[in-house]
């Protein structure tokens, strides 16, 4: 546990806890780095001090019992570890989930792309969802929680997959001044150029492999007027993604490709990185907090990694 006094330093920057719950804070930072797992017994384990593990563990389980912290405060961290100050943000929104015993776990997530994966920003527990789609009121929660701590104005371009394109939460989107690009099902219902009604596949079943097309103008789609561009996958899929603006004043195609940086995210928070689903937690805000203490183990191993790469290419570190 080297170093952990310098780590102390700097969360203390951000969050105002006591020493003692600082240092326990870290102590689970470090240990769920190490061990690549949340389970807080072995978490606990991995803590050289000259305690019982036992101890450790009952600690770490307080900690998670009684610690609170503010998305406020958790944003400071972000955006001095990635020098975000005043830049605009491109952010995904999407969910994971998994299933302990006959408890569905359930995360709405919106995060910020950024290099070649995604950091999370802000969370919610789908309590009431068990591991279905969010609802508009489960999205308009979470955004609005987040325009708590970021100003619209940064918001450069929202993500999100099929499950998120509905009348409602276009109207909120347009509403606030949100620029969005969201992946679209093929058999929804457009008008076509001749005005006659078609499913989008049909509308696009010309396009070849690796082919984009935009259609002129906004059309008519859940009831709300978007702009449409289309893409033949090499799978023979079509990708359909829909905007609030032009695709001649942002490439939706390009800007959609990094909603696949969440989906990095989730799989570094979960199997292939820091196993969450590992906990045996239960309930939603312990398992909040539990998030919380992931992210900040992301942001602490994701900021090593890119001081590695720049001490391997020979770069200067100021």
């Amino acid at each position: 546990m080297e170093h952990t006094k310098e780590l102390e330093k700097q969360l203390s920057k951000h969050f105002s806890i006591t020493s003692n719950a600082l240092q326990c804070l870290v102590y689970m930072i470090v240990a769920i780095i190490f061990v690549k797992t949340v389970n807080l017994m072995k978490a606990a384990s991995a803590v050289p001090v000259n305690t019982k593990s036992s101890s450790i563990y009952k600690r770490f389980q307080r900690f998670i019992r009684f610690f609170k912290f503010s998305f406020e405060s958790y944003f400071s961290l972000v955006s001095e570890s990635f020098n975000l100050h005043h830049k605009s943000l491109i952010l995904c929104i999407d969910r994971t989930n998994w299933k302990f015993g006959k408890l569905h776990i359930n995360y709405l997530v919106i995060s910020l792309t950024y290099g070649s994966h995604s950091i999370p920003l802000i969370w919610s527990l789908l309590t009431d969802k068990k591991c279905g789609n969010s609802d508009f009121q489960d999205r308009k929660n979470i955004i609005d929680k987040l325009l708590e701590i970021v100003p619209v104005s940064r918001v450069e371009v929202l993500l999100a997959d099929r499950e998120f394109l509905s009348s409602e939460f276009i109207e909120y989107l347009n509403d606030k001044g949100i620029t969005f690009v969201i992946r679209s099902k093929e058999n929804l219902i457009i008008n076509n150029s001749k005005g006659q009604k078609s499913n989008l596949k049909k509308v696009f079943k010309n396009l070849s492999t690796n082919a984009s097309k935009s259609l002129k103008g906004q059309r008519l789609l859940v009831t709300k007027m978007v702009y449409i561009t289309a893409k033949k996958l090499k799978t023979g899929e079509l990708l359909i993604l829909v905007s609030n603006k032009a695709n001649t004043d942002i490439d939706h195609c390009n800007y959609y490709l990094m909603r696949w940086k969440i989906e990095l995210l989730f799989s570094a928070m979960k199997k292939r990185g820091f196993n969450l689903e590992s906990t045996h937690i239960r309930d939603a805000e312990r398992l909040s907090k539990l998030f919380f203490i992931v992210s900040i183990a992301f942001i602490l191993a994701y900021k090593t990694g890119e001081l590695l790469v720049k001490l391997q290419s020979g770069k200067r570190i100021i």
